[in-house]
């Protein structure tokens, strides 16, 4: 299962900071493919008809492809393997077939050519087949079970046959046989069918101090360089979930500057020159002035905060996801309740729910105002204002800022935006900030 604080290691490329990430599914089109294939022999079928035509006296290779009308590139390595076999000899300008040659010829009579059906996994980004194991390919629902509930659209339409490369299927397919037994391909004849599905990925949004975007694919930790350059590339940037991440939000920042002098006042005041903080005359330091949290911290404090909480836990969010919501969240919340912890939900006045696994939209609300309905330490809140969301824990951590804890994706149309957080540890920020909610 993917690990939010891998990302520690992709936080930052030259010239960009990581703002944003999410669970996504890169396309893929499962493409099933009627071929024509040479049964595998001890001499391919390609290399029989080279010795042939060298043996009837076409000596410069590049009549050889010619006549075979084959891909250049499936000639060249059938006639690599026959000099290496020494069943020919010469160059490519005087090839001359040689006695081993004219003994394999020996044993062949007519040639044996098989119709099969392939699947080749087609990449919806590359637009072209690439080497995803079947086992990666999952479908929709397969694909918000895992926890990533959104669906990246390819590039182009479905594949048909005249997108298919001869060389290149037989290249991806004989990569994903373990046993490379795949017979060689000839000709690629029809499409069968080519149903969409999706690689579990993270797709890591950058930002440059000049409003520049840049965006990165993981899969299983692995940066998939190749398609976030051909997504880039050919304009993916300029998908709608991406627009807001290049347009700067005046409302936002000024929101951000605003809280965050609210809680330097709360923690104390302006830095003196000595570069501390002072509350009540006492010298308060460094430590617990507002910070700027890693984005990719915010789902451990989460998980932190609803198992480690002792007296009090305070989360506001604008939407509330199946994702987050779950059975052991449910769990943890109803066992800070046994524990006596006082937990309040905060909801905005439109909330966003989202159903990641199918169930019913309202799931997820039912749940926690059954919880709610079993101990009066629980309090679900509709908030008629919610410009900022809140994680309050005890008297410990308060982090205000643009990020919905019960809902990190947003809506059923998320957007990638440089969302802004501010994390203290000051007890008397944190207590004020608390008190908002009395």
């Amino acid at each position: 299962m993917f690990d939010d604080a891998t990302l520690e290691a992709f936080a930052n490329v030259p010239g960009y900071k990581l703002v944003d990430y999410k669970r996504i599914g890169l396309p893929v089109f499962g493409v099933y493919i009627d071929v024509l294939t040479e049964e595998k022999r001890s001499l391919h079928l390609v290399s029989e008809y080279c010795l042939r035509l060298i043996g009837s006296g076409v000596h410069q290779m590049a009549d050889v492809i010619g006549l075979l009308g084959l891909s250049p590139t499936v000639v060249r390595v059938a006639l690599a393997d026959l000099l290496r076999t020494m069943a020919i000899t010469g160059d490519e300008s005087d090839l001359r077939i040689a006695p081993i040659g004219q003994e394999l010829l020996s044993m062949y009579g007519e040639i044996v050519c098989a119709e099969s059906t392939w699947f080749v996994p087609f990449d919806g980004i590359l637009r072209k087949p690439f080497p995803w194991s079947r086992e990666k390919l999952l479908t929709p629902k397969q694909l918000r079970d895992a926890g990533h509930s959104i669906e990246f659209a390819p590039f182009g339409n479905r594949p048909i046959a005249r997108d298919l490369s001869v060389d290149e299927v037989w290249r991806v397919v004989s990569d994903l046989r373990s046993d490379k037994s795949a017979d060689r391909l000839i000709s690629i004849r029809n499409v069968r069918r080519a149903p969409l599905r999706f690689v579990p990925a993270i797709a890591l949004g950058y930002k440059s101090h000049t409003a520049m975007t840049h965006v990165e694919f993981l899969v299983d930790g692995r940066p998939m360089d190749q398609h976030a350059a051909e997504f880039v590339r050919v304009g993916g940037m300029k998908r709608p979930m991406f627009r807001k991440l290049a347009v700067p939000d005046d409302e936002a920042e000024q929101l951000r500057s605003k809280v965050k002098r609210r809680l330097t006042r709360a923690a104390g005041g302006a830095p003196t020159v000595a570069g501390t903080l002072t509350l009540h005359g006492d010298t308060v330091g460094e430590a617990n002035r507002p910070v700027v949290p890693k984005i990719y911290a915010l789902p451990l404090m989460l998980r932190s905060a609803i198992t480690e909480a002792k007296e009090r836990l305070i989360i506001t969010s604008r939407g509330i996801s199946t994702q987050i919501v779950e059975a052991r969240f449910l769990a943890a919340i109803e066992s800070l309740l046994e524990r006596g912890v006082s937990v309040l939900i905060g909801l905005g006045p439109d909330v966003r729910v989202v159903a990641a696994n199918g169930e019913k939209l309202q799931s997820s609300l039912e749940q926690l105002h059954a919880l709610q309905g079993k101990s009066a330490n629980l309090k679900i809140a509709s908030l008629p204002e919610l410009s900022c969301t809140h994680l309050i824990v005890d008297k410990e951590l308060a982090v205000v800022g643009d990020y919905d804890w019960l809902s990190p994706d947003g809506s059923s149309q998320p957007t990638f935006r440089d969302r802004w957080f501010l994390e203290v540890h000051h007890d008397g920020a944190v207590e004020k900030e608390a008190q908002r909610f009395e």
